[in-house]
């Protein structure tokens, strides 16, 4: 047995309440665009305003006229149970029974239950005030009896406690204390299962909320260590990358003082002496063995590929008929090496290297105002 029923044919449900406080009553009486949608709205807006009890009760009247033309059995169900809702909290009684009865009677042909659970309640409610003219034992004991039935038989505890208390009282206020006894009893003992469901209930929302709270925290942890290491990554990919950007210009100013040297050397070796001729001879070939090319250069190498090897792949596959001299020397042009930087590097002539260049925006498709600088730059973005 469930702890309760919420109030089904009640249209102010406690999802609809929450949103009382801020609902633009004005607005949405005129937006509603039937008689059936405002006085939703204005039961809604008037349930806990007793100075709109007037517009409700009309806006419901217009809401059971609407659904009695429409022939809406459930509909009329629905409203009839409300309006006697209403005058219940009005204390017309009288009124309240009338609207009740009905709806008692509909939901029974409709076979919805559940929604008697309450209405029998309450009509037990009303037959077993004392001192009222609508007081009645007999029709109090029998619309509570079946109150206890069909919440028992739907599962609800709370209704079924409080049709239990009802009860007792009818019988106690009768003079039945043993019959009065039996239902308090009854009552409390449901009490305690209400209760015991409920701290239950709070136990296992505790056990919810505290399994939640620390699933995101270690969500937020391994988020903040991902988040970390990614940046840690970034961090030595860009030292990797300034590293072997400085190896090449390292290589590139050597290369160019030991191209320097050669041309001196050569020029030296022009001279008419011919005991100078063979040694600055030796000294050009000496320095030309030991230029390094970028080939040759098996440090500098290692760099360029620690850095590049993702560029060279993205590359090749967007233009796949480059040649992989090419994607080297378009590594080169993407980090701003000139033609002369570029040539010292692979120990080819400016010409060469130009030559490629050329064969490069034509591979790539550039247009002449297209920056291959930039595009080479924009591939790994």
């Amino acid at each position: 047995m469930s702890s309760s029923l919420e109030n089904p044919y009640n249209l102010s449900s406690s999802h609809t309440q929450e949103n009382k406080i801020s609902f633009e009553f004005e607005k949405s009486i005129q937006i509603a665009d039937n008689l059936y949608g405002k006085g939703f709205i204005r039961y809604l807006y008037g349930e806990n305003n007793i100075n709109e009890a007037e517009s409700t009760l009309k806006a419901l009247t217009e809401m059971l006229a609407y659904c009695r033309e429409r022939k809406d059995k459930q509909g009329i169900a629905f409203v009839t149970a409300n309006i006697g809702e209403s005058y219940f909290v009005l204390e017309d009684n009288r009124k309240a029974e009338e609207f009740f009865i009905e709806a008692y009677n509909l939901f029974a042909e409709l076979g919805l239950f559940q929604h008697r659970v309450r209405l029998a309640k309450l009509l037990g409610d009303i037959y077993s005030k004392l001192n009222s003219p609508m007081y009645d034992y007999l029709k109090a004991e029998k619309f509570l009896e079946e109150s206890i039935k069909l919440a028992r038989l739907m599962s609800c505890k709370v209704e079924c406690f409080e049709a239990y208390k009802s009860l007792s009282i009818l019988y106690e206020e009768n003079d039945e204390l043993e019959k009065a006894i039996i239902y308090l009893k009854k009552s409390e003992s449901l009490k305690k299962e209400i209760e015991l469901d409920e701290r239950q209930r709070l136990i296992q929302k505790f056990e919810y909320e505290s399994k939640l709270s620390d699933m995101e925290i270690r969500y937020n942890l391994e988020l903040k260590i991902k988040i970390q290491e990614k940046e840690l990554l970034a961090q030595a990919v860009e030292y990797h990358k300034k590293e072997a950007e400085l190896y090449v210009h390292q290589l590139v100013e050597k290369n160019q003082m030991l191209q320097n040297i050669l041309d001196s050397v050569n020029r030296a070796s022009k001279l008419p002496e011919y005991y100078m001729y063979e040694s600055l001879q030796e000294l050009a070939n000496y320095i030309k063995r030991n230029i390094n090319s970028f080939d040759d250069s098996g440090l500098v190498e290692k760099k360029w590929a620690e850095t590049n090897t993702e560029f060279i792949e993205r590359l090749k596959l967007l233009y796949p008929n480059l040649t992989s001299m090419e994607c080297k020397i378009a590594s080169f042009i993407k980090m701003n090496l000139n033609v002369e930087n570029i040539s010292s590097i692979l120990f080819l002539s400016p010409r060469t290297i130009e030559t490629h260049r050329l064969n490069i925006r034509r591979k790539m498709k550039l247009k002449k105002r297209e920056n291959l600088l930039e595009i080479l730059n924009s591939i790994i973005e």
